[in-house]
């Protein structure tokens, strides 16, 4: 019997949650919760790194954030652990947040992100290690397809406009290696034998 993925569950309803806060509080949450690189240092509020993971701009960016954490979310939290999953979870996307930051820094822009999607980023990123720990194919997911996924999002990214492909790039990779020091491939339990 296949473990539930109560924390992946839980992540997409805070998600739809957060979302349905912000269409009743119109900017209140927005304007405390957004990515924002001047306030993060220099007024202190690095909140915003976890916060902004939670905040979607409408209701295409979220459900397109929502069905890869449906989609994808419960595989990588069986074979990770719920613990384990939420680390990678969480750590990917404040990885991409830094990501995120740095871009606007060398760059010099100065616009606010907000989105799951550098967690999503990390979350496909650890099941392609898990992937290839798992001769390249783990319940429906195969290597192949993580990697048409991959270059699709990021040729989406790349080609469209107010997009952080800092955040995408830095979730991705920052998951990549996180899932390496997290993942530890499950043994078969031997059979038990029969004396006749």
């Amino acid at each position: 019997m296949k473990e539930r993925p109560l924390v992946n569950h839980a992540i997409f309803i805070i998600n739809a949650l957060v979302f349905t806060a912000c269409i009743l509080t119109g900017d209140f949450l927005y304007d405390r919760g957004v990515l924002n690189r001047d306030l993060v240092y220099n007024s202190g509020q690095w909140y915003r790194i976890l916060t902004c993971m939670f905040l979607h701009a409408d209701i295409t960016h979220l459900v397109g954030n929502m069905m890869l954490l449906y989609f994808l979310g419960d595989i990588v939290e069986r074979a990770l652990g719920h613990f384990k999953y939420l680390l990678l979870y969480l750590g990917s996307g404040i990885a991409g947040s830094f990501a995120s930051m740095a871009f606007s820094y060398y760059f010099m822009d100065d616009r606010s992100s907000l989105g799951a999607s550098g967690a999503i980023f990390g979350m496909i990123g650890g099941l392609l290690w898990v992937l290839l720990r798992n001769r390249g194919k783990l319940e429906i997911m195969t290597v192949p397809k993580i990697l048409f996924l991959i270059s699709y999002s990021l040729f989406s990214g790349f080609t469209g406009s107010n997009i952080d492909n800092a955040a995408h790039v830095g979730g991705l990779f920052s998951g990549f290696i996180l899932a390496i020091l997290l993942y530890r491939k499950k043994r078969k339990k031997p059979q038990e034998s029969r004396n006749g």
